[in-house]
């Protein structure tokens, strides 16, 4: 699985890179056939004190994605990774289904 991330007029330290890569890695465990996972830091144009995070995962001929915004970099991220979870064990309940 490839990770990329991007930051757009965010100060990307070496922890929070770190971090996103430790948690982005988790998600094989939801499910192992993620080919991709773009991540991108923003900060939000309109409203300075909010950042904005948007994760997207692909997996076969499917491309999923999430995004949150939170004043907090990190906190943002982790409500996004949450909704790319979700979508990914609904993605595998909705393959094992046609099966």
């Amino acid at each position: 699985m490839a990770v990329r991330i991007t930051g757009h007029h965010v100060e990307m330290t070496e922890q929070i890179k770190n971090y996103i890569e430790k948690e982005v890695t988790r998600l094989d465990k939801f499910f192992n056939g993620i080919i991709d996972v773009e991540v991108i830091l923003r900060q939000d144009t309109k409203h300075n004190h909010l950042k904005e995070v948007g994760i997207m995962v692909k997996v076969y001929e499917h491309k999923l994605t999430a995004k949150a915004t939170d004043q907090d970099i990190l906190k943002a991220f982790d409500k996004s990774l949450t909704k790319v979870e979700k979508q990914l064990i609904k993605f595998k309940d909705k393959l094992k289904s046609h099966r």
